[in-house]
């Protein structure tokens, strides 16, 4: 995924790794709903490898993909049981960015 950041000069500067910043953050917090889970896997920075036959699930752009094969259901739910749910493996990519002392407008 490429993302684009500004540096203090507010020049585009391209980051292959995906983070939302400020940019998009009206766009992205401006929505009325919420996807609430009891059940997650994080793995920020330490991404694991996808196997190559369940590449096609993997939504490049934005919106959803509807999977609709049940055998590549249980192929993705075998693959992703292999992980501990409900566990943080590693801090979000490019994390750093996000950590600011908040200003007195946003405490």
């Amino acid at each position: 995924m490429t993302a684009y950041m500004t540096t203090p000069k507010e020049a585009y500067q391209k980051s292959e790794k995906g983070v939302h910043n400020e940019f998009n953050r009206s766009r992205d917090l401006s929505g009325e709903n919420a996807l609430v889970s009891t059940e997650f896997y994080y793995f920020g920075e330490e991404s694991r490898q996808i196997p190559q036959g369940l590449i096609r699930i993997i939504k490049k752009n934005q919106g959803h993909l509807r999977i609709e094969s049940e055998e590549l259901i249980k192929q993705f739910e075998n693959w992703i049981n292999c992980f501990e749910k409900n566990r943080i493996y590693a801090n979000p990519q490019l994390g750093f960015e996000f950590d600011r002392t908040p200003t007195e407008e946003q405490k």
